[in-house]
């Protein structure tokens, strides 16, 4: 009888053995030199006007080091601006999705839009791409430059060959 209870009990132990997060973690490694906070100037276009901005960007671990939580933020920086005045405001978080053996974004914005999207990611750079309803694609890169800084470029695609940056930003460690 105990030997049954004991073969019984085995694959309950063997799962609290296990770390489930584990797999997110190792994933999420690969962005490490991302972490932390980072502030430099930004400028974004949508149209004819562009704007410029004091861009900041707090990145760091959370959920038992399983998700990366991406606070973006920036105020107007051209001259007249009142002060302040916010021009980007976004929150995402990087997770490992099990189901698709590969790292997701999942972002949200100021102006109440959301997306989820698969995250590429190579040696000291993330990509990540979507379809927005009337602009076309959407493509936002992020490399770490030799300096060390976060230089992050936006660009669209109306055909998925030729693309338009709309924003920049190259962002210091603090």
């Amino acid at each position: 009888m105990k030997s049954l209870i004991v073969l019984l009990l085995v694959p309950f132990i063997s799962a609290i053995a296990q770390d489930p997060g584990a797999s997110a973690r190792a994933a999420l490694d690969r962005l490490t030199w991302i972490e932390g906070d980072w502030v430099g100037p930004a400028w974004y276009q949508m149209g004819p006007r562009r704007t410029t901005a004091n861009q900041s960007e707090k990145i760091y671990r959370a959920a038992g080091g399983t998700v990366l939580v991406i606070h973006g933020f920036g105020t107007a920086a051209d001259p007249g601006a009142p002060a302040n005045t916010v021009v980007h405001d976004a929150f995402g978080v990087i997770f490992w999705d099990a189901a698709t053996n590969g790292l997701r974004l999942r972002s949200y914005v100021a102006n109440g839009n959301s997306l989820e999207v698969p995250v590429e990611v190579a040696d000291q750079k993330i990509i990540w791409r979507f379809e927005a309803a009337g602009m076309g694609q959407m493509r936002y890169t992020v490399t770490r430059s030799p300096a060390g800084e976060w230089v992050e470029i936006g660009e669209r695609s109306t055909d998925g060959t030729t693309w338009t940056k709309f924003m920049e930003m190259t962002l210091k460690k603090k």
